[in-house]
Order: C-alpha cells, then structure tokens, then sequence
C-alpha cells in the first residue's frame, strides 16, 4: 500500500536522544559520586569521626549508581526513541524498568534530607530546640515518600500488572499520583 507525503510527513524522525540522557544521568552523577567519596574519604581518613550521616548518603550514592545502571540498559533498549520505531521487546523492556527506577530515585531523594537533619543536630550541639521540629518534617517526608512508592507499584489493578506493559489493566488517574509527588518533593 502508498503511503501519501502527508503520512510520511507527520510520521516522527527516526532518531534517538538516548545518548542525552545517558550524558546528563552519568556526568551529573558522577559529579554527585565524586563529591560523596571526596566527603567520606574526609570524615574517615581527615576527621575521624564517620557518622550515620556519612553512611546514608554513601548508600544514597549506591541507589543513584543502580539508577543510572537501569537507565543505561533502557536506552540500550531505545529509551529516548520513538515508540513508534522500538519492538515489542525494547517497549516492555523500558516499561517494565521504570516503576523501579522512579522507586529507587523516589528513596535516593528522601535520603540525603535525613543525612541533613542528623548533621543540622551534630551541629547544634547541647542545643536541642527545634531539632523534634526537624525530625517531624522528616517523618512526614518519609511517609509522603512511602506512598510515593506504594502508588509507583499499587497504581494498577491488579497490583504489580505495572511491570507488565502489554497487559490489560486498569491503573489510578496520573493526576493522583502527581498529586502525592508534589506532596513529597515539597517538604
């Protein structure tokens, strides 16, 4: 069968930008890595005196890393393409990634704000006003982000059909979800 100009015209270009988003996830975090061994080499080797802080934000720094992992073996996969020009295969490939990629960006998030808080109560020494404060933002944090989470794998019903791209289910409207993102990365 002919296809006609206009068809052809309004098809989209058959070109990736997956190398974009591997640049900007591996350069910004190698950048992040650099600065996170740099400080706790420092509080190890320099100060020694290593905190819980140091370790949260090392294993933030271990999620990040799996992060751009997955997110490399998308774009392998045609992350950055076209849908119209990936097989069955890449789509259920990059679809079945993504709940786990915006869990674990979700958790590498909320982390470092804890790392923060402990450091802000090292700082301030025998004072301790306003320190319960923190904590409680912190705790509705973590609560806001665990939702974040429950929704990423719950959204769909039945519950984990979201790893599953092809199938036929019947998931909560984005606008909640973006609802309960906004809720968590404002604190």
């Amino acid at each position: 069968m002919e296809r006609t100009i206009r068809e052809i015209l309004e098809r989209p270009p058959n070109i990736s930008r997956g190398y974009i988003i591997n640049i900007v996830a591996w350069v910004g975090g190698g950048v992040s890595t650099i600065c996170v061994v740099l400080r706790i080499y420092s509080r190890i080797y320099i100060i020694q005196r290593p905190g819980w802080d140091d370790a949260i934000v090392g294993f933030t720094m271990l999620l990040n890393v799996s992060a751009r992992a997955l997110i490399s073996v998308a774009v392998a996969h045609g992350l950055g393409r076209h849908i119209e020009y990936l097989s069955d295969d890449d789509i259920y490939v990059i679809t079945h990634y993504n709940p786990i990629l915006e869990a674990l960006g979700i958790i590498a998030y909320c982390l470092p704000k804890l790392a923060i808080v402990i450091l802000i109560k090292k700082l301030m020494g025998t004072m301790k006003r306003g320190i319960g404060f923190l904590y409680g933002v912190i705790a509705v944090l973590f609560v806001m982000t665990d939702l974040s989470i429950v929704i990423v794998f719950l959204e769909c019903n039945p519950p984990g059909q979201i790893l599953h791209p092809f199938s036929s289910t019947r998931c909560v409207p984005t606008h909640i979800y973006d609802i309960v993102n906004t809720l968590a990365s404002g604190q």
